[in-house]
């Protein structure tokens, strides 16, 4: 099953300044069991819901007809719940984000403008991330036109690279860990190494 929903309003207070809230709401949800071909017998059971609610507030201001600044703020509220975490707690994961962007257009011909843009985004288990970006176009002749960007961008790891815990005994008894998982598994077999060892100090 999946749900989608999104809207948002425009208000003007000015002939240069504007707002736009906006909110997205997303849900989806999957399960599936899987049997041994031969004995159908089961061998695993897939349960999976994902919730995102995206809301953000975008401003504009209109510095002249030929310049033009947005900048905003926002939120990505997620949770998961999974089979494949075998803590079977739901995850939840909450990054927040700050954009501004510089329109600049030519006088004489809109079709030739530079933009610039930097965002921000913060994730209490990743940090700070900066992304900034500029492009620019410019017409050359009547049917070709230059265009040029330099940008950097992140993908935030989602929730199976953070707490995916799945082994699968049937297909050679592998196991995939995800980064926040696979930290305290090092710490228990560093744990389980140290309880071998032996103060020379105590034999005898």
């Amino acid at each position: 099953n999946e749900y989608t929903f999104g809207t948002y309003a425009r208000f003007k207070f000015t002939p240069a300044w504007s707002v736009k809230p906006n909110i997205y709401y997303s849900f989806y949800k999957f399960g599936a069991n899987y049997f041994e071909s031969q004995s159908q017998e089961l061998y695993l059971s897939d349960a999976f819901q994902h919730q995102l609610i995206k809301p953000d507030l975008e401003f504009k201001y209109q510095m002249t007809e030929h310049q033009r600044l947005l900048f905003g703020i926002g939120n990505h509220f997620e949770r998961v719940l999974s089979s494949r975490y075998q803590d079977n707690i739901a995850k939840k994961q909450e990054t927040k984000f700050a954009f501004a962007q510089y329109e600049l257009h030519h006088r004489q011909d809109k079709s030739k403008n530079i933009t610039t843009g930097l965002r921000l985004d913060h994730n209490p288990i990743w940090g700070f991330n900066v992304s900034p970006k500029l492009s620019g176009q410019w017409p050359i002749r009547k049917h070709f036109i230059l265009k040029s960007t330099y940008g950097m961008g992140f993908k935030s790891p989602d929730f199976r690279q953070l707490y995916l815990n799945f082994q699968n005994a049937a297909a050679g008894g592998y196991q995939v860990l995800g980064t926040e998982v696979i930290n305290e598994k090092l710490l228990q077999i560093k744990d389980n190494i140290q309880s071998y060892f032996i103060d020379p100090n105590e034999i005898g």
